[in-house]
């Protein structure tokens, strides 16, 4: 009994072994399989999702192209009204121009055409207004549509008269305002002009001499054909040696005014401080017409000067005629013939000269003295 028992026991205990074995293997084996089926289960979840997702997107697109295709029907069908209103408005217009026509060929004044052209701006307004609430309330089109048949009423209102006249007094007003902004800024250019000159001087007799400069600058940029601001600049270039400037400003004014003897002599002189005697007396010679006292001095001396005798006679000859009781300039006139060898007209001029008085104390014996020497 005891074997059977002990063998009873080792059954037991080899079967409880069994269970156990069986129960770790189980397990073991449970992790392996938990991690596949949780990734099967998430991947399908996943690809519903996608598939319900695609399938809300499809109908949400075909719901759009519906509406699309609906919208535009409706804009169709409200733009057919429309246009019938718009060939009847244009055709309306049509007859009205020519009736204008008709009115032009039998207009005859001014005041005439502009009380016409006010009833009719009046109607064309009254008509476009009446149109405007017509479209209002029979049309549901757009507020953009609207508006553009509004315009083009507007424009196809108003007839060949009233454009004719608007033409006509829109020609006329933009020539009043171009006259009108062209003499605004000729008087605003000379107003400011005149300002700076003032302030030029200013700064001449306070001897600031640069600030007078910009200042006299200014003055000729806004006119250029102010002859004291030029004149004064070239002074005060002239006054710092600034030689060749002063002679350019002065070119400037004699190319502006080619008849003006004041530039000519300034440019003469400063070519005479330069030692430039010849270009002096090219410079005054293209106008020795001039009647200028100062002038015909400068240029019958630099003439005597360069032994251009018959150019000083004829100088001299014009200061005599000026001022006959200035026996400065019968001196003048008798050095001039005396030294051209034409001694008869030199002892007239002589003569003339002592007779006039006027001469300084050596002036006069020179002249009694030359006297002499010719036989008098």
């Amino acid at each position: 009994m005891s074997v059977i028992n002990q063998m009873l026991k080792d059954l037991d205990q080899r079967h409880n072994e069994q269970h156990s074995q069986a129960h770790g293997a189980a397990q073991t084996m449970l992790p392996n399989k938990q991690p596949k089926t949780w990734l099967t289960i998430t991947s399908t979840i996943i690809i519903t999702l996608f598939i319900v997702f695609f399938a809300y997107l499809y109908l949400q697109n075909q719901t759009l192209i519906a509406s699309l295709a609906s919208n535009a029907e409706s804009k169709k069908k409200a733009k057919q009204p429309l246009t019938s209103m718009i060939k009847v408005v244009n055709n309306q217009t049509v007859e009205k121009k020519e009736k204008v026509k008709e009115l032009n060929k039998n207009a005859n004044t001014a005041p005439k055409i502009n009380s016409l052209t006010k009833n009719t701006v009046k109607a064309a307004n009254l008509n476009v207004t009446a149109q405007e609430k017509t479209v209002t309330t029979k049309t549901n089109t757009p507020l953009v549509n609207r508006h553009s048949v509004l315009k083009s009423n507007k424009i196809n209102q108003g007839s060949s008269h009233v454009e004719n006249n608007e033409k006509k007094s829109a020609v006329t007003t933009a020539k009043v305002k171009s006259s009108i902004s062209v003499s605004r800024r000729k008087v605003s250019a000379q107003h400011l002009a005149k300002q700076k000159m003032l302030q030029a001087e200013g700064a001449v007799n306070q001897n600031e001499l640069s600030k007078a400069e910009t200042l006299f600058e200014d003055v000729l940029v806004l006119t250029p054909s102010n002859k004291a601001a030029r004149k004064q600049l070239a002074a005060l270039w002239f006054g710092r040696k600034a030689y060749q400037s002063a002679l350019n400003l002065l070119s400037q004014g004699i190319a502006l005014t080619p008849q003006d003897s004041e530039f000519r002599l300034m440019q003469a002189r400063i070519y005479l401080t330069q030692g430039y005697t010849d270009k002096a007396y090219q410079v005054l010679q293209a106008l020795d017409q001039s009647n200028d006292i100062e002038y015909l001095l400068t240029l019958a001396n630099i003439a005597q000067k360069l032994t251009k005798y018959p150019q000083a006679i004829r100088a001299y000859k014009k200061l005599a005629n000026k001022q006959p009781s200035e026996g400065r300039w019968w001196l003048g006139l008798a050095v001039a013939y005396d030294s051209n060898s034409e001694y008869l007209l030199a002892i007239n001029a002589y003569r003339s000269a002592i007779t006039q008085g006027e001469l300084s104390k050596t002036s006069l014996q020179f002249a009694k003295k030359r006297l002499t020497e010719l036989g008098e």
